[in-house]
C-alpha cells in the first residue's frame, strides 16, 4: 500500500513538472538570452528527472554526427549565436526523448491556450494595463509597434477578420505556429477521449489560428483537425457534422460577404511568398560552388546574403536554413530522424509529423523556442504512445 502511494506522489510530481515545462516553453517571455540558458538547463533538468524512465534511441546520433561535423569545418569563421545554436540542436537530439512515460494534464494546455488568445484580444482591445504588461514582459521591435497601433486606430464591425493578431508573440506567423504545436498535442493526449471539452478546445485554437491571418496555420491547423479529429471512429456522429457544418457556413459567409480575409489566400501565398522563399533557396545553389558546403554547410545562416532587391536577404523557411547551414546531408539526416521516430510511434497519433509542414514557410529546428515546444512534445508522444509501450500493454 505504501509503496503504491509512493509511485503515485512520484506520477503526479513528474506529471506537474512536465506541465509547468510546457507552460515556461510556450509562454517564456521573449530574450535569445532567456532561450539560450532556460530551455537548454530545462531539458537538462527534465533528462535527469526522467532518467530511469526513459529510452533513449541510437538512432539519434544520425542527426547529431552531420551538425557536429558542420560546427567542426566551420569552427573559426562562424559567429557565437551560431555555434551555440548548433550545440543546443546536438543537446536536444542527443537527449530524445526528454521524458519518460508519463502524461501531461491538460489543465496546462488550458492555461497555455486561454493565455495566448487573451493576449490577442488584449491588443486588438487595447486594454491599456494589460498591454503594458504584455509589452514589458514581450518587448516588440518597433516595426511590430506601428502595425499594432495602426491595428488599433482601424476597429470597426465587420473588418475583424483583416486582423492578424500575434498576442504575446508579435508575429502573428508565430503565433500560429505554436497554436499548431498546441492543438496537434492537445489531439494526440486527447485522441480516446470522447468529450464536449475536446471539440470547444479545437474550436477556439482553430478560430485562434484563423484570426492571426497565417497560410501555412490555416493548412497545416486544418490537416491537424481533419487527420487528428473528424477522422477518429469517436467522431462519426452528429457532432462531426454540425462541427463541419459551422466551418463550411461560416466560409461561405466569409466568400460571400466580400471580407478579404488573409488567411484564406493560399494561391496569393503560393505565388508571393512561397516562390520567394524557393527562388532565394535556387539562387544559393547557384552561387555555391564548394561540394564540401553543399554536403556539410556553413553553420553560420548569417553568412548568406541574397539580392536584397530581388531576393529576400535571409531565406526565411527551414529548407534553406537547414541546408545553408548544415549541408544536404545534415539536412536529409534531420528528416530521416524525423521518420525513424513516426515509425515507432502508433499510427493513429502520427499526424502531429503535420506540423513539420511549416518548414516551408517558418522554423523548427533553427528556432530557440520551436525547437525545444516540439522536441518537448515529440518526446512526451514518443514515451506514452510507443509503439514498444503498446505491445507492452499487451
Amino acid at each position: 500500500m505504501a509503496t503504491q502511494y509512493l509511485q503515485q506522489q512520484s506520477t503526479s510530481r513528474k506529471e506537474h513538472l512536465l506541465g509547468i515545462a510546457i507552460l515556461v516553453a510556450f509562454l517564456l517571455p521573449h530574450s535569445n538570452t532567456l532561450f539560450q540558458l532556460m530551455n537548454p538547463l530545462l531539458c537538462l533538468f527534465l533528462v535527469y528527472g526522467f532518467y530511469n524512465s526513459r529510452r533513449w534511441k541510437p538512432y539519434v546520433l544520425m542527426a547529431v554526427i552531420p551538425v557536429a561535423l558542420s560546427l567542426l569545418i566551420n569552427l573559426s569563421v562562424s559567429s557565437q549565436k551560431a555555434l551555440l545554436s548548433a550545440f543546443t540542436i546536438m543537446l536536444y537530439f542527443f537527449c530524445f526523448p526528454l521524458v519518460g512515460r508519463v502524461q501531461v494534464r491538460n489543465i496546462y494546455m488550458y492555461l497555455c491556450l486561454v493565455y495566448i488568445v487573451v493576449s490577442q484580444f488584449v491588443y486588438l482591445l487595447d486594454i491599456q494595463f494589460l498591454t503594458d504588461f504584455f509589452n514589458t514582459a514581450y518587448p516588440i521591435g518597433e516595426d511590430d509597434r506601428n502595425a499594432i497601433l495602426h491595428m488599433q486606430s482601424n476597429i470597426t464591425y465587420g473588418t475583424i477578420l483583416n486582423y492578424r493578431l500575434g498576442g504575446i508573440y508579435h508575429n502573428a506567423n508565430q503565433c500560429a505556429r505554436y497554436l499548431c504545436m498546441l492543438l496537434a498535442f492537445f489531439l494526440v493526449t486527447n485522441q480516446d477521449q470522447k468529450n464536449k471539452g475536446v471539440l470547444i478546445f479545437s474550436g477556439i485554437v482553430y478560430a485562434s489560428i484563423l484570426l492571426t491571418g497565417s497560410r501555412t496555420g490555416f493548412v497545416v491547423a486544418s490537416l491537424i483537425l481533419y487527420f487528428g479529429l473528424f477522422r477518429q471512429k469517436s467522431y462519426k456522429g452528429t457532432i462531426r457534422y454540425i462541427f463541419i457544418a459551422m466551418a463550411v457556413l461560416g466560409l461561405v459567409y466569409i466568400v460571400s460577404s466580400g471580407v478579404s480575409f488573409r488567411g484564406f489566400g493560399i494561391n496569393r501565398g503560393f505565388q508571393n511568398s512561397a516562390n520567394l522563399k524557393w527562388d532565394t533557396f535556387v539562387y544559393y545553389l547557384q552561387q555555391e560552388t564548394n561540394p564540401v558546403y553543399l554536403l556539410l554547410g556553413h553553420l553560420d545562416t548569417s553568412l548568406f546574403t541574397g539580392q536584397s532587391s530581388e531576393l529576400l536577404s535571409s531565406f526565411d523557411s527551414e529548407y534553406g536554413d537547414l541546408i545553408f547551414s548544415y549541408g544536404f546531408v545534415g539536412f536529409l539526416s534531420i528528416l530521416i530522424f524525423w521518420w525513424m521516430t513516426a515509425r515507432h510511434i502508433e499510427k493513429t497519433k502520427r499526424f502531429f509529423f503535420i506540423l513539420l509542414l511549416w518548414i516551408i514557410t517558418s522554423t523548427i529546428v533553427a528556432s530557440y523556442r520551436a525547437f525545444f515546444i516540439f522536441i518537448l512534445l515529440l518526446s512526451v508522444i514518443h514515451s506514452n504512445y510507443g509503439l514498444i509501450i503498446r505491445k507492452n500493454k499487451h
